[in-house]
């Protein structure tokens, strides 16, 4: 198990691989608690980092899951939200087969351990406004502006 913080334009980026895995990847961080990098861990590093300067709109690293059925499938509908894309709460609780759950939708995108990676930005309100994030508005505003969404 490996955990790494690498600064970014964003500040600071946790993340933690788990049996060759990607468990957790965490906006805001300080750099206090980093263990070692291990290939994932790097690779991942270099995704994030061609993500955030406009070279990259997708990944394709090995990431865990985790959480209930319900939170699955939640998030695992949320990777289907296209690059520079925005969903409703509401469309994606429709989509992932819960309509009328659009606040736990919302639960669920606030708990995202795999920011970036499952893109929890591009879920916002009905109306139109941001909503929040677990990161700071600031930073969802700027992952939406680097996409060309807003």
């Amino acid at each position: 198990m490996g955990i790494y913080v690498f600064d970014s334009r964003l500040g600071g980026i946790a993340v933690l691989e788990k049996e060759n895995f990607i468990a957790k990847i965490i906006l805001n961080q300080n750099n206090d608690f980093s263990d070692h990098i291990t290939p994932l861990v790097l690779k991942t590093k270099q995704q994030i980092e061609e993500y955030l300067v406009g070279k990259r709109k997708s990944f394709d690293i090995p990431y865990i899951i985790e959480g209930t059925d319900f939170q699955r499938k939640i998030l695992t509908e949320m990777t289907k939200i296209p690059y520079g894309e925005k969903w409703s709460y509401k469309t994606l609780a429709k989509k992932a087969g819960f309509e009328g759950a659009s606040r736990a939708c919302g639960t669920v995108c606030k708990n995202n351990t795999l920011q970036i990676i499952i893109p929890c930005h591009r879920v916002i309100k009905s109306d139109g406004s941001l909503g929040r994030y677990s990161s700071g508005s600031n930073i969802k505003k700027q992952l939406l502006e680097l996409e060309n969404s807003l």
